[in-house]
């Protein structure tokens, strides 16, 4: 099957306005300016600091509330010889942070196991289940990590079993804190810490840094794989943090993700967020998904490549099945999206994977672009998955219907949730009927942003070096889009094997440019006019071609003049 263009020819364009450059930004070059104002960094230090991201910038991690509490009553364990056991998450945000805060802690003399829920049985959080066990197998002190903050029943347990819990995450806060003995998030209201999206993994980095100082950055490339894959966005410490680890990534890559990148046919290949966003944060992911996360966390603690190997090969696997079921499911839930008008999307199937309903949940909005939840109905209670549009808060929304769910919780764009059956039908109904009232109908609108208006002859290596300033590229600083008004189509020719197509342009300038259309490209081909004008938009990236750089401009978007 080919692959999909993604060329918006029929989607409004917003075009950024030129704003206003202030004296402190009058250095800059004009696209340069621009692109740092439309980031709201207005002034000479945010934008060295942004440009030029850096560990030292970080806050002072005193300022996070509990953190010094944290760091006592860890000392106090290790000292004490008491067991810790560190609470994972199944998905890479919590492996990795798992994975990093076990290693610290060994580091320290400490007695730590780690325990990764089983996505099917146990779902996500803590569970009365297994905390009732740890107590059984001798546990003093429980480190979540990418879950706990809306556990308020199970450490409550966990508590009356005297058993203490640290809290380390991310998620939303909810108005009743949970009774652990330290609860480390950035999104508490009482937290002074400057920054607030960092990824669970981030959170675990910061105590670790805590504990044993720059020691703790030799695991950045863990932070730089679960902040990436949980798509928090690429801004402030989270793009120091990634910009480092991706760095030591490639310099000294750990066995488990050197063989990780074979697998994925990355062997030779310098990684960076599109790699990790897309190919290995999915194999790593499929784990979790399918089956158990387990087999991710003893990959990245693998201590040489022939043990990881057939761990990747098992994840690569895995991955493979993982996709099989997505586009399964998926082809059931368009039938059911597409003949809804409601302002939500709510399906859901008997036999829909609560592990891949996050990922089907995703592409409903990138083809309806409008919120969407997915459930697996289980016996009695129905378990699902949720993805939202920007300006639509989907944790916000759903706590409006809270009393007729049994359990939820998240960020902004994604959520978790779960239903019982007797409910469902109410809660859909409800939720569909305050959607349908309070989300305003222009959030649920394509549109194609613009960043910077240009003339051809402006496309040079020097723009490509402005552009590659503002890497890494993901949510929160994505790529730049840039537009060329009125140019004329010269020409246009397949490449090889028909993978993707030049398409040649020229405007006033007196230029040329070559932009590339990749994925199945014929139906867009024959809706040209060789000699026609067309406004075109378009992103930039340097390749690689038998050891020659190159800038490669790729097409996203075409209209008539």
């Amino acid at each position: 099957m080919a692959m999909r263009t993604n060329i918006k020819t029929d989607t409004r364009w917003v075009v950024s306005d030129i704003q206003p450059v202030p004296e402190e930004l009058a250095g800059f070059d004009f696209v340069t300016a621009q692109l740092l104002l439309q980031r709201q960094i207005n002034t000479k230090v945010g934008a060295e600091e942004f440009l030029r991201p850096d560990l030292a910038n970080l806050g002072d991690l005193h300022q996070l509330a509990d953190l010094d509490r944290a760091v006592e009553r860890i000392k106090q364990a290790i000292t004490q010889k008491q067991v810790i056991v560190v609470y994972g998450d199944y998905d890479v945000d919590g492996v990795t942070s798992a994975t990093l805060l076990s290693n610290v802690l060994k580091e320290l003399g400490a007695t730590v196991s780690v325990y990764l829920p089983e996505r099917l049985t146990e779902g996500y959080g803590l569970n009365s289940e297994a905390i009732r066990q740890l107590k059984t197998d001798g546990t003093d002190l429980i480190i979540t990590v990418d879950n706990g903050t809306t556990n308020v029943t199970e450490i409550a347990l966990a508590n009356s079993l005297g058993l203490e819990v640290i809290v380390v995450d991310h998620h939303q806060v909810p108005a009743e804190l949970p009774p652990a003995y330290a609860l480390i998030n950035p999104k508490r209201a009482d937290d002074k810490y400057p920054f607030k999206d960092a990824a669970a993994v981030g959170v675990t980095y910061y105590l670790a840094k805590a504990l044993i100082g720059d020691g703790a950055n030799k695991y950045l490339d863990l932070v730089a794989l679960g902040t990436v894959a949980d798509v928090v966005p690429l801004v402030g410490d989270n793009r120091a943090m990634v910009v480092a680890g991706l760095r030591q990534m490639n310099e000294k890559t750990r066995p488990g993700i050197a063989v990780l990148k074979e697998v994925a046919g990355l062997k030779d290949q310098a990684l960076d967020v599109y790699h990790i966003g897309f190919q290995l944060g999915p194999r790593l992911n499929a784990a979790g998904r399918i089956d158990h996360a387990r087999i991710a966390f003893d990959l990245l603690n693998a201590e040489s490549e022939e043990i990881a190997r057939p761990l990747a090969q098992e994840l690569d696997a895995l991955n493979t099945r993982r996709q099989e079921m997505t586009d399964r499911i998926l082809e059931e839930t368009k039938t059911q999206a597409t003949e809804s008008q409601d302002k939500i999307i709510i399906v859901g199937g008997p036999d829909w994977s609560i592990g891949v309903v996050g990922i089907v949940a995703g592409r409903l909005v990138e083809e309806f672009f409008k919120p969407a939840l997915v459930f697996e109905y289980q016996d009695e209670m129905y378990k699902g998955s949720g993805r939202s549009v920007e300006g639509v808060h989907l944790v916000d929304l759903l706590g409006k219907v809270g009393h007729l769910i049994d359990h939820f919780g998240g960020h902004a764009k994604a959520a978790g949730l779960s239903v019982t059956k007797d409910n469902f039908e109410k809660f859909r109904t409800e939720l569909i009927k305050i959607a349908n009232t309070e989300i305003d109908s222009a959030l649920l609108t394509a549109s194609l942003r613009v960043d910077v208006l240009l003339q051809i002859n402006h496309v040079t290596p020097k723009l490509m070096a402005t552009i590659e300033a503002f890497a890494p590229f993901g949510f929160g600083n994505v790529t730049p889009v840039f537009g060329v008004m009125d140019a004329e189509l010269t020409g246009e020719m397949p490449g090889m094997n028909g993978v993707f197509l030049d398409l040649f342009f020229k405007d006033e300038s007196g230029r040329s440019l070559v932009v590339k259309v990749f994925g199945d490209w014929t139906a867009l081909s024959l809706r040209l006019t060789q000699g026609a004008h067309y406004d075109i938009a378009f992103t930039m990236a340097t390749r690689e071609w038998n050891g020659r750089k190159f800038m490669q401009q790729k097409l996203v978007g075409i209209r008539s003049a």
